[in-house]
């Protein structure tokens, strides 16, 4: 009796053991860190720039730009060479929206139909996460940068009124025109919430915006040498690694001469705009800045609540105006890309 008793209780602990096993991940091999419920994880890409040329390329109907923001979290492990954040180009050749980083991280920069917009001096550090944005409204030519918790602002008279050409290709990691230049650049570090939505961070109503018909809007047509290889966006490490040489990106010396203000954001912000810190004191912090942003244009909050890097897995938003989503927009990665589950890290 002793030893049936005995060979039951410890079936019923190998079980309870199993089942606690099945709910924690452990396969830290396969990309998916120790020890955490998958449910608290968050999805980033990481980019080695080895084996192959990497980026990101999104399969949307990118429609006629009058306005849009983006946001990313960007991690880089070696800032030797340019980092192309965001290439909107058309036929491989059409360059529409330029933004990258400067060898050594000492400026982000903008260029809308290879019309520089701006250069900002920066000092971008490797082995740090930053969230990036950026904005656009056609409206007035207006731009909007917002790296961490610091803002940029200012305009090019010679964009306003001008739209962005629909049907292109929107690639992360990569400038998606340069890759016969023999030359070294893209990301070399983790990528995490890229989002991009119809709408500024202004929260003006459009005006009559004309479609761009200009022949030097037009860049020189190139052979364009694209990776055939492709994988899928799939939460597992790719371990065929090749090598192969890197490109880099032909940064511009030439800068706008544009207004530019730098100046830190409000945290909190009552009705109106103004800053408040009593607006929401009887809510939770997170109640308080959730009701702040409901208010304001939808480019201004993906620019707000994706600081925070845990909301909704890096995926804030959803709606008709939200054109790419982390983590439901399809993706195409190239080059062996590698996909990794992790803790939030902000």
């Amino acid at each position: 009796m002793e030893l049936t008793y005995s060979y039951v209780i410890r079936w019923i602990f190998i079980v309870i053991c199993v089942q606690l096993r099945a709910t924690s991940l452990t396969y830290a091999d396969d990309g998916i860190e120790r020890g955490v419920s998958l449910s608290k994880l968050i999805t980033k890409v990481q980019l080695t720039q080895k084996g192959y040329i990497q980026f990101l390329r999104y399969t949307e109907n990118v429609p006629f730009l009058t306005e849009y923001t983006f946001c990313i979290w960007m991690k880089s492990y070696n800032l030797t060479y340019s980092h192309p954040i965001l290439s909107y180009s058309k036929h491989e050749e059409e360059r529409l929206i330029r933004v990258w980083i400067s060898p050594h991280g000492k400026a982000i920069n903008l260029e809308i139909h290879g019309i520089p917009v701006f250069r900002i001096p920066t000092k971008f550090k490797e082995h740090q996460w930053y969230h990036i944005c950026q904005s656009w409204s056609s409206e007035t030519g207006s731009w909007e940068v917002f790296v961490n918790k610091m803002k940029f602002h200012g305009h090019v008279p010679k964009l306003s009124g001008i739209g962005i050409k629909e049907g292109g290709d929107i690639v992360i990691g990569q400038e998606y025109t340069d890759f016969d230049k023999g030359l070294d650049d893209g990301i070399e570090g983790d990528i995490f919430g890229f989002n991009f939505v119809l709408s500024s961070t202004s929260s003006r109503l459009p005006k009559t915006i004309y479609k761009p018909s200009m022949k030097h809007y037009v860049s020189p047509t190139r052979i364009i040498r694209v990776p055939k290889f492709e994988s899928g966006f799939i939460p597992m490490k790719n371990k065929n690694n090749r090598r192969l040489p890197r490109i880099i990106v032909d940064e511009s010396n030439s800068s706008p001469k544009t207004k530019l203000i730098k100046k830190r954001e409000n945290k909190s912000y009552g009705r109106g705009g103004h800053h408040s810190s009593s607006s929401f004191r009887h809510h939770p912090p997170r109640a308080r800045r959730m009701r702040s942003v409901m208010h304001k244009s939808l480019g201004m909050k993906l620019v707000e609540l994706s600081r925070n890097c845990a909301l909704g897995k890096g995926a804030p938003l959803h709606g008709e105006k939200v054109l790419i989503s982390w983590i439901k927009t399809t993706v195409r990665v190239f080059g062996g890309a590698i996909v990794k589950h992790v803790k939030p890290f902000c």
